[in-house]
C-alpha cells in the first residue's frame, strides 16, 4: 500500500496539481505502463516491484497493489 497520495499535491512536498516531481503518480504511471508490458516494447520501469504486481486498486489517497503470480495474457475466440 501507498498511503497519504494526498500529500502529492501539496508544493510543501515537492508535489503540486500535475508536477513533473510528483513522486508518487509518476511511480504508479510507471506501474501501469508495466502492467501491460505485453502490449509494447518498452520494457519495465519498476521491475522489483511491477514483476509481482498483478493489480492496482487506487482510493481517495491510497494506492493497494496487489501481489499475485503473473501470467501472460491470452486471447480467446468464442464461436
Amino acid at each position: 500500500m501507498i498511503e497519504d497520495l494526498h500529500t502529492a499535491y501539496w508544493g510543501r512536498f515537492g508535489g503540486g496539481y500535475r508536477a513533473r516531481r510528483n513522486f508518487y503518480f509518476g511511480f504508479v504511471m510507471d506501474l501501469i505502463d508495466d502492467m501491460h508490458h505485453w502490449y509494447h516494447s518498452k520494457g519495465l520501469k519498476q521491475a522489483v516491484v511491477s514483476k509481482d504486481c498483478s493489480g492496482i486498486h487506487i482510493h481517495d489517497s491510497i494506492v493497494v497493489l496487489e501481489k499475485n503470480k503473473l501470467y501472460k495474457p491470452v486471447h480467446s475466440n468464442i464461436a
